[in-house]
């Protein structure tokens, strides 16, 4: 199932959480994956998200 993030793109978790970058989107037959990235505490982080986790936000 393609889904519609980009590189890029600022999303967030649907639940709350951080504003975070696409960095990555890796899709295979079974599952879709989102890599995100954003600061915490002055470090990097990146995390895969799964597509239905995520929600635009405006630019």
């Amino acid at each position: 199932m393609p889904n519609s993030f980009r590189i890029g793109d600022v999303v967030q978790p649907k639940d709350g959480g951080p504003k975070m970058i696409v960095i990555q989107v890796a899709e295979t037959r079974e599952e879709s994956a989102v890599w995100c990235a954003w600061t915490e505490y002055s470090q990097k982080r990146n995390v895969p998200f799964r597509p239905d986790d995520l929600v635009h936000l405006p630019q």
